[in-house]
């Protein structure tokens, strides 16, 4: 049986006949993320690992495009009898009723369209731009690949890094992430920053979707807004990639304050802001 972490797309697998008939949960021993092992899906398709459904309920569904045409909500053994015919195939794709941050928005809406009416605290967490770079197709069509800016960075770009910034940037894959990327095609390096991008756009629809709900409900006037993330990103520059580094590519993170009468819209701080709700 074949399993992909959702968070940080790890792959593991285990043999058919230690998990037939069972459902259980294992750590990934990368980014620590519970992942739920179904033994009534082994032997399944590449899509085995789906999302929770829309109605919060442990039956996954998935909502795929198949030669043009929108298919779903599907649940997983209908899946994995289409990919069995050869109906489904790794060229088919995800619409956008199917990533977990377009039912995240929609929970939200929803929240906010029942009109509660005591004071309410929403936290709305969203995925993307994070690992894996996957985004509904129509996100990956705003970008032409060929357009794609990569970051500049001179071939003597370590010369002046100390010895620990160095192991940082070129992690544990020998010879270094960015090696790897740079030689594995001529393109790769712009097609990931093209799928980062991607995503950007993809969450940042999301976030809009709910701003939207928001300032077309009667909370609009009383309604404190904090957006946040946790880390930044490097693409290339220092040729590093991910996070785990000081350079202000990882460092630098969005944080946004919108409240009711606020006057000094617009402003921008440079104090470094160090524990947010004590999130982490």
């Amino acid at each position: 049986m074949k399993i992909v972490c959702d968070s940080c797309g790890a792959k593991y697998s285990i043999a058919d006949e230690k998990v037939a008939g069972k459902i259980f949960k294992i750590r990934c021993k990368k980014c620590s993320s519970v992942l739920e092992v179904r033994g009534d899906q082994t032997g399944a398709h590449p899509f085995a690992d789906s999302a929770q459904s829309s109605d919060g309920s442990n039956e996954a569904t998935w909502y795929i495009v198949v030669d043009g045409e929108q298919k779903g909500p599907l649940p997983p053994i209908e899946l994995s009898q289409l990919f069995a015919k050869g109906s489904v195939g790794l060229d088919s794709y995800v619409w956008k009723e199917g990533f977990g941050d377009w039912k995240v928005a929609s929970w939200a809406v929803e929240q906010l369209n029942h009109k509660p009416e005591e004071p309410f605290f929403l936290a709305v967490g969203f995925v993307r731009p994070h690992v894996p770079y996957t985004a509904p197709k129509e996100y990956f069509d705003m970008y032409n690949l060929e357009e794609i800016r990569i970051p500049e960075v001179p071939e003597d770009e370590m010369a002046d890094i100390p010895l620990m910034g160095k192991s940082i940037a070129f992690g544990t894959i020998k010879t270094g992430d960015h090696y790897a990327v740079v030689n594995l095609s001529d393109s790769y390096w712009k097609e990931l920053v093209c799928a980062y991008l991607s995503c950007t756009s993809f969450v940042d629809d999301q976030v809009g979707k709910v701003i939207k709900a928001l300032e077309d409900s009667k909370y609009a006037d009383n309604t404190i807004v904090v957006l946040w993330s946790d880390h930044g990103q490097h693409l290339g520059e220092k040729k590093h990639w991910r996070k785990q580094a000081l350079w202000e590519e990882s460092t630098r993170v969005p944080l946004y304050f919108k409240a009711p009468g606020q006057k000094t819209g617009g402003l921008e701080c440079d104090r470094a802001v160090w524990c947010l709700y004590g999130a982490w």
